[in-house]
């Protein structure tokens, strides 16, 4: 309908056509005065360029006012017949024209921008400013357009110079316009653009915060909370309430915002407003079944709920029937709730989900709705907090086990050495005495896969290349493995150093290699490979996290009957074992897993039932540190001085006939609370010539040390023990005696020790349970060190 007059032309125009007109007239008038003749030629032509400047102007300007008309005439015609919302409006707001759609809505108005501002009052904060904006970039530029994110899509406003005083406007709205909605909202909804302007909020919003905030800044006091906190709110019905958002594309946010009792709230909404919720969301039935479900519940559970299914056909571990959960629940009284941590079932056996049912519905209608939440993460850090619990419950253990139980080892098996010395291998108890050693020293072993798996077993760190270590370690394998199995080794790429301690990594490789012997009883080969890697990123692998970096990865293959994946999470556990009644510990992968890890290291198994094993592991490339390589040394050199008169290692020494003891001479202060111990270590050292002056702890060691006439060679001194321990009256002795070499024995892991044994120049540490003969050596290369 047509409401204005577009025939007069614009401004600019008119302008023209009367400047035109002017310039003719005065022309006209001035030909009229002048004599012709008398004028000379520079005057006629001055005349002449004036009356060809003002024909000109007029030309055009009749030509601009016709082309105005024309592109007028034109837009009325497609605004006429336009399906959208279109309407052309003057400078100054004043409506020309308007299509069909924007007729129904303007009423008895003639005011355009009133009608623009009404029909965008759900669309964008301020329309108003946002329209004025506009038309200023539009007479500017000649156009000008935005696009506004609403609830229900995306609008865009668009506006066309069509002269300077006129203007065509278009809005393309979604389909269902937001003020149609308005009145079905039950939550408190908005929409935010990139830079917190508020861009759309819904009547419920609106009459939460009593007004219509123009940023996220004007609604809350802090910065938007993670989804699903609560947020303080300024000048509104309620303090604080809980806040639940998500990103949307370009950089938007949309915002639902909850009283303290959310649950409610939600049962109470329409399920059309639930299905945007982000948050997995679940109507169901008092039988279990899922009578509807939200966007984020049908991605959660990776099903669009088409055909019938049950809550118990996603989730277990209640330890009895869901339904009967559900059923339960649905009996009560409307509102309650009760909340459940339950395991993802099938594929989904690794997801973990918090579970909150809330009863809804009505007296006659006992619904239920289902509140997920993928606690999944949660559950891994709990199950990594649970384990560093247990392996540090196990470790205490280990340490007071190793202390305890490796000092009655250290009697019975020292006790046994003494009866071995005096028994030859034809006495008929002597294979009695060799069983009790063997033993003791299978006692002892146990007790150190305890201390590996809890990571407090001491390390004898040094940096190696694997690939030269790997030769002998296989020589030793191929004896093990038998004849049916083929032991290969492999190793590419670029060779790299790691920090580890040899003998514990030999040990590693043994126990995968003895595992993989075990799992391939009609033979196969088992691959040893080796490889330096680089990541360049983090590797996120079975719940661990591997930094990027350097690292040699070797891998233990082998071609045997594999691992259940129902198993394959628990083969690094504790006494765990797959084996029959007493064909092994359980401990094997434990200590490999806690060598490893000590070892800063990452280890991680693949297999599957019928299809082998491949266990990974990951060590950290060894960069050169001047502080650190010392530490080795020092520590290496100590032990090298214990070895270096040793010719048989001492697994040997269990099975190899006693002989004759080499004397020796010099006098040792011996302190050892515990007197089995003792008396065992005393005889053995008397046994060999030297003179032991005994004393059961470091503060009675003093006092004999206050006498000046007692001359002593070698302090050997248990570590913990009551009143000053071994290190502490050690450092004050050697205050006075200096030249003194010391030993130190201890039941418990090494690690205790180091620190104070690396104060101690010269200090040697020998763990218990210690034989006959590891005693009497280390004493002999103490006393050698002290004659250079």
């Amino acid at each position: 309908m047509l409401r204005g007059s577009l025939a007069a032309p614009s401004i600019r125009t008119t302008i023209r056509l009367g400047a035109s007109v002017g310039l003719i007239a005065i022309a006209v008038i001035f030909a009229l005065h002048q004599d012709w003749i008398s004028l000379n030629i520079n005057s006629l032509i001055s005349v002449g360029l004036a009356v060809l400047v003002a024909v000109s102007l007029l030309l055009y300007g009749v030509s601009r006012w016709m082309a105005e008309r024309f592109l007028i005439a034109t837009a009325r015609t497609l605004v006429a017949e336009e399906t959208g919302f279109a309407l052309i409006a003057d400078g100054v707001g004043k409506l020309i024209v308007a299509s069909a759609v924007a007729e129904d809505v303007t009423g008895d108005t003639d005011n355009a921008m009133m009608i623009l501002t009404h029909k965008l009052k759900f669309a964008a904060a301020e329309p108003a400013e946002m329209l004025f904006r506009l038309q200023a970039v539009a007479h500017a530029v000649g156009r000008a357009s935005e696009i506004i994110y609403t609830k229900n899509g995306t609008s865009r406003v668009s506006v066309l110079e069509l002269r300077t005083d006129c203007y065509l406007w278009r809005l393309d709205l979604p389909k269902r316009a937001p003020d149609e909605l308005e009145h079905r909202d039950a939550i408190a909804h908005l929409i935010a653009g990139p830079s917190g302007t508020v861009t759309y909020l819904n009547n419920a919003a609106k009459e939460l915060f009593g007004r219509r905030p123009t940023t996220l800044h004007s609604i809350f006091e802090d910065d938007l909370p993670v989804s699903g906190g609560i947020a303080k709110l300024n000048q509104a019905r309620w303090k604080d309430c809980m806040v639940l958002h998500r990103q949307l594309r370009g950089g938007r946010v949309e915002v639902f915002c909850f009283s303290s009792d959310f649950e409610a709230e939600i049962a109470h909404a329409p399920w059309s407003e639930v299905e945007e919720l982000p948050v997995p969301l679940l109507k169901l039935s008092a039988g279990g079944d899922v009578l509807a479900a939200n966007r984020e519940a049908r991605l959660l559970l990776k099903n669009d709920f088409k055909s019938k299914r049950r809550l118990s056909d996603h989730v277990e571990g209640l330890g009895r029937p869901v339904k009967d959960w559900v059923h339960e629940l649905s009996c009560r009284n409307l509102g309650a709730t009760e909340s459940e941590f339950l395991r993802g079932v099938g594929e989904a056996e690794d997801m973990f989900l918090e579970v909150r049912l809330v009863r809804t519905g009505d007296e006659n209608n006992s619904e239920v709705l289902a509140v997920l939440a993928d606690r999944t993460d949660f559950k891994a850090l709990e199950a990594q907090f649970v384990q560093s619990q247990k392996m540090q419950a196990v470790g205490q253990l280990a340490g007071g086990v190793a202390h305890d139980f490796n000092n009655l080892l250290t009697a019975i098996s020292g006790h046994c050495d003494l009866l071995l010395l005096r028994h030859s291998s034809d006495h008929d108890d002597y294979g009695d005495l060799m069983q009790i050693h063997i033993n003791a020293n299978r006692a002892a072993a146990l007790v150190s896969q305890l201390l590996a798996f809890s990571r407090k077993q001491n390390l004898r760190l040094e940096v190696i290349r694997f690939e030269e270590v790997l030769p002998d370690l296989m020589h030793l394998l191929s004896r093990l493995v038998g004849e049916k199995i083929r032991l290969k080794a492999e190793h590419h790429g670029a060779k790299v150093q790691i920090r580890v301690d040899r003998r514990q990594l030999e040990q590693v490789i043994m126990n995968l290699v003895v595992n993989a012997r075990d799992a391939m009883p009609a033979g196969g080969e088992i691959l040893v490979s080796s490889s330096a890697c680089t990541l360049v990123e983090p590797m996120i692998r079975q719940r661990a996290t591997v930094p990027a970096g350097d690292y040699l990865l070797v891998q233990v293959i082998d071609e045997g009957t594999g691992i259940p994946k129902d198993k394959l999470s628990k083969i690094f556990g504790p006494f765990y074992t797959t084996k029959g009644a007493g064909q092994g510990t359980g401990l094997g992968l434990s200590t490999v897993y806690g060598i490893v890890k000590q070892s800063g290291g990452y280890i991680f198994a693949e297999s599957d039932a019928g299809i082998g094993a491949i266990f990974s592991l990951y060590f950290p490339v060894h960069h050169p540190d001047p502080t650190i390589e010392a530490l080795d040394k020092f520590a290496l050199n100590a032990d090298a001085e214990l070895e270096s008169d040793a010719p048989e290692k001492a697994e040997d020494n269990i099975f190899r006939e006693y002989s004759e003891p080499v004397e020796g001479t010099g006098t040792i202060l011996l302190v050892e609370d515990e007197a089995p111990v003792r008396n065992f270590a005393s005889r053995v050292l008397e046994g060999r010539g030297y003179t032991v002056v005994e004393a059961d702890n470091g503060d009675n060691a003093l006092k004999l040390l206050e006498d000046e006439q007692l001359q002593v060679d070698v302090f050997i001194s248990d570590v913990v023990m009551p009143g000053s321990n071994g290190p502490t009256w050690v450092r004050k002795a050697l205050a006075e005696r200096p030249d003194t070499r010391v030993i130190f024995v201890s039941g418990y892991a090494h690690d205790p020790v180091t620190a104070d044994q690396c104060d101690i120049p010269g200090a040697v540490f020998l763990p218990k349970p210690f034989s006959l003969e590891k005693l009497a050596d280390t004493v002999a290369a103490q006393f050698r060190v002290r004659q250079i």
